[in-house]
């Protein structure tokens, strides 16, 4: 159930942007040191073995779940999603910092109410339904997430 929640947030974020949005580009879908597209093998040799690991998760080949981080596989690493401060974008914003922090990396972003958080997201100019999106709570990022929906 976590999984289609984290699919749906990823989805509704990136259907809901336009084009006055700053642009992020696919090179940009990292967290963890982990980039989109990265395999299950790649995955673990860059953080090593998960806590847990779920195989076939309907749409996902592969689920790696880590101290505050999940990776959703498909055929390489399709959905990316940080709760921790040790789980960073490649360009250094974390959960736990601010929005003002995330908007100096990034720029404005979009910005739509989602549940009790607001979503900030960035699409990927062509590259179809890919962005980073930042769920935030009272001014700080409570959580990142990258990710392509297949």
């Amino acid at each position: 159930m976590k999984t289609v929640a984290v699919a749906g947030m990823l989805l509704a974020a990136s259907a809901s942007a336009s084009a006055d949005v700053a642009p992020v580009e696919y090179r940009d879908l990292g967290l963890a040191g982990i980039r989109l597209g990265d395999t299950p093998v790649q995955v673990v040799t860059v953080l090593g073995t998960p806590i847990r690991q779920v195989q076939d998760q309907g749409v996902y080949s592969h689920e790696f779940d880590y101290d505050g981080l999940k990776v959703l596989f498909t055929i390489g690493a399709e959905i990316i999603t940080s709760s921790s401060p040790d789980h960073c974008t490649l360009r250094g914003v974390c959960p736990g910092m601010t929005v003002a922090e995330l908007e100096a990396a990034y720029g404005p972003g979009r910005k739509r109410d989602w549940q009790s958080h607001v979503a900030i997201s960035y699409p990927v100019p062509g590259e179809g339904m890919c962005s980073l999106v930042a769920m935030a709570s009272g001014g700080k990022i409570a959580s990142l997430q990258v990710g392509c929906q297949p």
